[in-house]
């Protein structure tokens, strides 16, 4: 009898020991009270109440057996998405606490659930894009499998820092499978900035130049200093905040600067001219001796010209463009010749002639308020007319003047020729108003490149052969350079 019981005993303590343990045997401390008091609450129908308390217990000891229990609570909430996850997660857990059948009754339970769940896909355009659907995260994108979600209308929020916030609502239900693409989209703070203002004057913003005339273009959100200026007027200085996106429009007009009478400031740009009366002492040129002459040249000696001198241009600052015109009237004064083989002035040649000249060029000048240092030059080419010829003639002096010579010939010819030239001039001006009158104190410069002039045969001429044959001679000869001061009136810029 005795030997009978002590084998029911075995027997009994056999099979205890291979019973898995519950939750009640397991669970410990605060852990087993709140899952006591989940069961009292799940058995009055308090799905809520005893979905917190099972929470709390699994947020404590962490045994997945309670994964099961807060399912069945989600599931009587009609929360059936969130139950089927809780039971995979159920299953992926459980291990060795989970037996056969409890398996076999997770796996009939998602089942049984696939009628009130969709599959939903979510694909987003930019990966570790932060993913919510109604207000709880799933994850980050791209999503390792499809969310089981419920039916009905769904909202799906996307963030990404450095992108816009995108903001969905979908309807599932009428297809077991469903999915949606979101495409982020870059925030950028920007806005629109349009700036009108008077042709020419420049735009600044932030103290870089953005246009001249007035701008438009993309501008980071913000505050910027925008100043608009040209010369002349006042300048137009604001502070400009622009929002995302928003296009600002603003007109800056620019009102002339108001100073003092007699106060202007200095102008540089428009057109302007000078009268002056140079006086000019030329050297150059020669004089050959006639063919069949045994002799040698002579230079051209000294020669003046009294001018009258005017350039009109136009300013463009430092810079400037002119026309030239002058009108020159001179002589050669103790006029060249040529000499005899044994170096004795034999011929010599003096005569009045008026002149012109027509050019363009271009001229540099300074911007001092008062004194300014001016340099310019010009090509063209001019009419020469010599008004009388005086050839004095047989052995001469070397004084000069017909009363060196034993004979002369005079008046008896008087040529014309055109040729190519250049003037110039440098000097300072001086005056206070710009635009205005302004005196010109300088040098001038001429160069001349006439062609051989030859003269002659005479009229009623005496000259003897032996001096002049054929009455003809070769009276210029080469280029002539003209120097001399200047004074001048200018007006304008």
């Amino acid at each position: 009898m005795t030997r009978w019981c002590c084998a029911l005993l075995l027997l009994l303590f056999a099979t205890l020991a291979q019973a898995a343990p519950t939750l009640s045997d397991t669970l410990t401390g605060t852990a087993k009270s709140d899952y006591d008091a989940g069961k009292l609450l799940f058995a009055d129908h308090d799905f809520a109440g005893a979905n917190i308390k099972f929470r709390a217990a699994y947020d404590l000891s962490h045994d997945a057996r309670l994964l099961w229990n807060m399912a069945a609570c989600e599931k009587n909430l009609r929360h059936y998405a969130l139950a089927a996850r809780l039971v995979h997660e159920y299953l992926d857990t459980g291990g060795a606490l989970l037996g056969e059948q409890d398996r076999t009754d997770a796996t009939q339970l998602l089942a049984a659930l696939q009628s009130f769940v969709v599959k939903l896909t979510i694909t987003v355009n930019e990966p570790g894009a932060e993913i919510d659907v109604d207000d709880a995260s799933v994850g980050t994108s791209p999503l390792a499998k499809p969310l089981i979600v419920d039916l009905g209308e769904r909202k799906i929020v996307v963030k990404k820092p450095g992108f816009k916030d995108v903001t969905k609502s979908l309807t599932v239900g009428a297809n077991a499978e469903e999915k949606v693409a979101i495409t982020l989209v870059a925030d950028v703070h920007e806005g629109t900035l349009v700036v009108t203002t008077a042709p020419g004057a420049r735009v600044l913003l932030d103290g870089g130049e953005v246009g001249v005339g007035g701008f438009r273009g993309r501008v980071k959100s913000g505050g910027h200093t925008l100043r608009v200026e040209a010369e002349g007027m006042q300048p137009l200085q604001q502070e400009v905040v622009l929002e995302d996106g928003e296009t600002r429009t603003v007109d800056a007009p620019l009102v002339p600067v108001v100073v003092a009478p007699g106060k202007l400031p200095p102008s540089y740009r428009g057109l302007y001219g000078r009268f002056s009366t140079p006086f000019w002492f030329g050297i150059g040129g020669s004089y050959l001796p006639p063919p069949g002459v045994a002799g040698t040249p002579l230079s051209g000696g000294t020669f003046g010209l009294a001018n009258l001198k005017l350039a009109i241009g136009d300013s463009f600052g430092w810079f400037r463009v002119e026309g030239v015109a002058m009108a020159m009237f001179g002589g050669r004064f103790d006029s060249g010749g040529f000499n005899d083989t044994s170096g004795n002035q034999v011929v010599k040649i003096g005569y009045a002639m008026l002149s012109g000249f027509l050019g363009a060029g271009a001229r540099v000048t300074s911007q001092h308020p008062v004194f300014r240092v001016s340099a310019g030059v010009a090509l063209g080419a001019g009419p020469h007319q010599i008004l009388g010829a005086n050839v004095n003639y047989g052995p001469c002096d070397g004084n000069g003047g017909s009363s060196g010579c034993s004979g002369n010939n005079n008046d008896k010819f008087s040529p014309g020729w055109g040729s190519f030239a250049m003037a110039g001039d440098v000097g300072i001006t001086i005056g206070s108003s710009s635009p205005g009158a302004r005196f010109f104190l300088g040098v001038d410069w001429y160069v001349d490149f006439p062609p051989n002039i030859v003269v002659g045969p005479f009229t009623d001429s005496n000259l003897p052969s032996q001096y002049i044959p054929n009455n003809s001679a070769t009276i210029v000869h080469g280029p002539q350079f003209f120097i001399g001061p200047s004074l001048g009136v200018g007006f304008g810029h």
